[in-house]
């Protein structure tokens, strides 16, 4: 089983923090940009948003719009999230956290089971 990091890892191992700004937002845009579910994500919200008789231009300047408000957001997300106060909160409520989205995407799960077999 994969051993988990806890928040004080960092402090205790240099090796795992990462050396410039620059090499923090390289990793993390490269992990969004290569995450396939980010990928699939944003092609159904194009898909459903944008109609298929809009020109070229049109669907350029919502992929670009689309493109800004991700960045913007997740931009904000990582500033707010690394401060050490929010690291500390973030620790303590971790488990919380965890459990919740479990039972989120557990519940999520169910439903589209459900949808399924009744359609069957």
């Amino acid at each position: 089983m994969a051993q988990r990091h806890q928040p004080s890892d960092l402090a205790n191992d240099p090796s795992l923090l990462l050396s410039s700004r620059r090499q923090a937002f390289s990793r993390g845009f490269t992990t969004n940009i290569l995450n396939p579910k980010a990928l699939v994500f944003f092609i159904s919200l194009m898909s459903s948003l944008v109609p298929s008789t809009m020109s070229i231009p049109g669907k350029m300047a919502a992929l670009v719009i689309l493109w800004s408000l991700s960045l913007a957001w997740f931009s904000f997300l990582a500033w707010a999230l690394s401060t050490k106060r929010m690291q500390r909160k973030l620790g303590s409520a971790a488990i919380y956290i965890d459990g919740l989205c479990g039972v989120l995407f557990s519940g999520i799960g169910v439903t589209i089971f459900t949808q399924v077999i009744s359609g069957l």
